[in-house]
């Protein structure tokens, strides 16, 4: 397909001066800056203002979330970041039916790819080529705040504490594990927490902000605040958590999962109210969906330890609170439906006697239901009002795995024998305490099932929908074992060898990761026995086409692990509900 975008290395009359760039360049147009490394840079931020929709490159700066350094791993972050503000655009000019007259985004909008569009307009063959026109410090990280027009990494760098962590290892470097830090002593621990207490959270310091949360969380796994005496305190926590709405998703990653890492530990739930932790949590959602799966688990992780320190009732006003921000004045349908998608699990274990907590949580279902903006969250906010009936008529329900299991076992609860005995009819056609058990269960469970389900509850609406989904969702399962069995005999990671299998990418659609086709590279059948590279293929693309999940990495593949046994254990519950109660699928399901 040929492009019609214009290129700065042809067109003078490009958005940016070519003046306004030193000191990086000092070419003119027309000079033939193809010749020149630089000329991908100018063409990168002129391609980022018309994905931006931005006027001026500060103005693009101040877009792109990353305010300082990124390596060579952030950089798809942030050109994923890119994309979906390029769509965001297109989107914007298609409701409101204005003309794209950028050139960028007209190729985007008429189906050229992403990266393909990127590589034409500034010139270059690979991103590889692409990356190598950046300029960067002695560490390799591209000083992309200078290429527009902001404060750069040696600027940053002399602002804070940032050169001292530097010298000492630590670095702003996003790490997904806290056990791949290096060791801190008392006197970094200290100074880290010095620096995060005077709460600057300027965007041109994210360096050493950075910095000084990766050394938290070093000492959080080192075990130096596993006493009480030497707990954080809640301004400590508050100074962390406030990092979380980051425009920087690696700082706010690297703050979601300090708060986690710490929640983990238990401890009084005291100071986490005091941070307002979950409110921080969640802002993060509203600032940049990338670090959705952290801000999910980090909030996952805070609500387990009011649950562990007996403070449920507490837990559910403080998350109701936190979530009745992004209902009004703003609507914020992802930032909802994660709040509540917790709540929810709590709520199944609300004490009928606490009537504040239990009037919060009504409360907020029904503003989240009169939002016409917040429709994605309004099954999720259905099933947190059940969960609450449930509890208030005593017929809390205790899942014997999950989630649901931790909340029960925190509250100090047991499951009775009666619920996990077979439930019979009683006379008059009217369902025993066990089917009702049963039906509470596969109601808590029904919202997840219908967002991971790919043909969404159509798929098992019958009972022979039921009997394929659930053969087909054993063998993906079996496909998962002998993905790890592969992967082990092959000596390379679990997450490795499914990009593989079925790669993923910047042009790969979130919605059929198959789409980028089935065909490896030269070379990267080795270590595969006869045929089992395309058999394992195939039953990857069948577990893709069953529920919506990416296995792109080895969390990946146990999300996809976790949603398949949730699928199982839901569609074997459905079964045994129908057949107990006499009913069919489709009765069961519209009943839940």
């Amino acid at each position: 397909m040929e492009s019609n975008l214009r290129s700065p290395l042809t067109d003078t009359t490009a958005r940016i001066n070519i003046e306004d760039s030193k000191p990086y360049h000092t070419a003119k147009p027309g000079d033939g800056l193809s010749e020149h490394p630089v000329g991908g840079t100018v063409a990168f931020v002129d391609f980022c203002q018309s994905c931006f929709g931005a006027h001026t490159r500060e103005k693009a700066g101040s877009k792109v979330g990353i305010m300082g350094g990124a390596t060579v791993v952030e950089m798809p972050t942030v050109l994923e970041y890119l994309k979906s503000w390029a769509w965001r655009c297109i989107d914007k000019a298609r409701g409101e039916e204005v003309p794209l007259n950028d050139p960028v985004l007209s190729a985007l909008a008429g189906g050229t790819e992403f990266t393909l569009a990127l590589l034409q307009y500034t010139g270059q063959s690979s991103l590889e080529d692409l990356y190598k026109c950046f300029p960067s410090d002695e560490a390799g990280r591209f000083d992309l705040p200078a290429m527009f027009g902001v404060q750069g990494i040696s600027e940053n760098s002399a602002s804070g504490f940032s050169a001292d962590f530097t010298a000492d290892g630590f670095t702003s470097s996003y790490f997904e594990k806290a056990s791949d830090l290096p060791t801190v002593n008392e006197d970094l621990r200290v100074r880290a927490e010095q620096h995060l207490l005077k709460g600057d959270t300027a965007e041109s310091h994210w360096d050493a902000n950075g910095s000084a949360i990766n050394i938290f969380r070093s000492s959080i796994y080192s075990g130096a605040y596993e006493c009480p005496d030497t707990f954080p305190s809640s301004e400590l926590l508050a100074a962390v958590a406030q990092h979380c709405p980051s425009r920087r998703p690696t700082l706010a990653k690297a703050a979601l999962n300090a708060l986690k890492e710490l929640a983990n530990m238990h401890g009084c739930s005291k100071p986490w109210v005091e941070a307002c932790a979950c409110g921080y949590i969640l802002s993060a959602l509203k600032t940049t969906k990338l670090v959705a799966r952290n801000a999910e688990s980090a909030l996952e992780a805070v609500l387990e330890l009011f649950i562990h320190d007996r403070a449920v009732e507490v837990a559910a006003c403080e998350l109701c609170s936190a979530i009745s921000l992004s209902v009004h004045p703003k609507p914020h349908p992802l930032a909802v439906a994660t709040g509540l998608k917790v709540l929810a699990k709590l709520a199944s274990v609300i004490s009928p006697a606490e009537d504040v907590p239990s009037s919060s949580i009504s409360a907020l279902c029904d503003k989240v239901l009169a939002c016409k903006i917040l429709g994605s969250a309004f099954t999720v906010a259905r099933t947190v009002l059940r969960n609450l009936h449930t509890a208030s008529t005593g017929e809390t329900l205790l899942s014997s795995t999950g989630s649901s299991n931790k909340l029960a076992t925190g509250c100090g609860v047991r499951s009775s024998e009666s619920s996990r005995t077979p439930s019979v009819k009683a006379k008059g056609g009217q369902s025993t305490s066990a089917d009702t058990a049963d039906n509470i269960l596969l109601s808590q469970q029904w919202g997840e099932v219908q967002y991971l389900l790919r043909d969404g509850p159509e798929a098992i609406a019958g009972e022979m929908q039921c009997v394929v989904v659930l053969r087909v969702a054993h063998e993906s399962l079996m496909f998962l074992h002998k993905l790890e069995n592969t992967a082990s005999r092959m000596g390379v990671r679990r997450g490795a060898l499914s990009r593989q299998l079925l790669p993923f990418n910047l042009e790969t659609d979130a919605r059929d990761q198959a789409n980028v086709g089935h065909e490896l590279p030269d070379g990267t059948s080795d270590g595969f026995l006869p045929n089992e590279r395309e058999e394992m293929v195939a039953q990857a693309l069948v577990l893709r086409r069953l529920i919506r999940v990416k296995i792109a990495d080895c969390a990946d593949v146990e999300q996809a692990q976790k949603s398949l046994q949730l699928l199982v254990d839901f569609v074997t519950g459905l079964q045994r509900a129908a057949e107990q109660q006499g009913q069919d699928v489709a009765s069961v399901l519209n009943g839940l």
